[in-house]
């Protein structure tokens, strides 16, 4: 954590809205991908994003500048409940298509540099095929995927988001891997058969 980022959340917790607001500016764009992968609706991923700051705005004072978590792992946990807290609430499945008809599907998982989501699409799979391996994923298994690989975040910082060890991340990051691979090769096997 940087000195200015240690500034602005000392100031926040002291009530300084503007220094929350500069914190909002640096991880917006982070969180709200997060949750959009995690529920696949722009506007409800807008509202949960609207969520989880003004709860961090509500929460700032009890959070730990030291020894405590990575602050950005303390949005992604308030960010993983509001996400489950959604799901809890709705009374119909997210829909793939309208999760692939929106413009705003992020262009970073195909440019990511790790190597399971870039073989998938290497083999031509397409991006609607890689979503919807991650969508049958378990619930922390994406969490872990969409953590690791779109955001970039280190074992360390998902493990303090999900509260589990940097360890436990790597088995659940490897099992939830092999699961993807598994997930995408049945679906495309399933798409050749039907234009067979």
């Amino acid at each position: 954590m940087t000195d200015e980022e240690k500034g602005l959340i000392k100031q926040a917790q002291n009530g300084d809205s503007a220094s929350f607001g500069k914190l909002y500016d640096r991880y917006a764009e982070r969180i709200y991908r997060f949750i959009f992968l995690k529920t696949g609706h722009k506007s409800d991923a807008e509202d949960l994003l609207h969520e989880v700051f003004l709860s961090g705005w509500r929460t700032v004072h009890t959070y730990e500048l030291r020894g405590g978590i990575p602050f950005t792992s303390w949005l992604y946990r308030i960010a993983g409940n509001r996400v489950i807290d959604w799901y809890r609430a709705q009374k119909h499945g997210v829909s793939l298509d309208e999760m692939t008809e929106s413009n705003t599907l992020p262009v970073e998982l195909a440019s990511t540099s790790h190597t399971a989501l870039l073989d998938a699409l290497d083999r031509g799979f397409e991006i609607e095929t890689v979503m919807k391996g991650i969508r049958e994923l378990g619930d922390i298994e994406q969490t872990v995927v969409l953590m690791r690989f779109v955001e970039d975040l280190s074992p360390e910082e998902v493990g303090h988001a999900i509260q589990k060890t940097a360890g436990a991340v790597r088995l659940i990051q490897h099992r939830a891997l092999a699961k993807l691979k598994k997930n995408i090769e049945r679906t495309h096997d399933r798409t050749i058969t039907r234009t067979a």
